[in-house]
């Protein structure tokens, strides 16, 4: 680990949890954020209730449960 990266966690290490939980939910807007865009600019065509479902299939393709949540709005 460089310096520069040991000074950062040991700053991250400072906070205090509500900080720590607000940088994160700050981080996942951003993602959501940076996905969307690129369905919009990707798939023009798709209705805005689309590119969400699309953003929440990239952003939780891993939880089978948000999964099977997508299938019942999809249909």
């Amino acid at each position: 680990m460089n310096d520069i990266e040991r000074r950062y966690r040991e700053g991250i290490a400072s906070w205090s949890g509500t900080r720590r939980v607000a940088r994160s939910i700050g981080l996942l807007c951003e993602i959501h954020e940076m996905l969307l865009r690129k369905a919009e600019r990707e798939n023009p065509t798709m209705t805005d209730r689309q590119r969400r479902v699309l953003v929440a299939r990239s952003m939780y393709r891993n939880d089978e449960g948000a999964s099977r949540l997508l299938d019942r709005v999809e249909s």
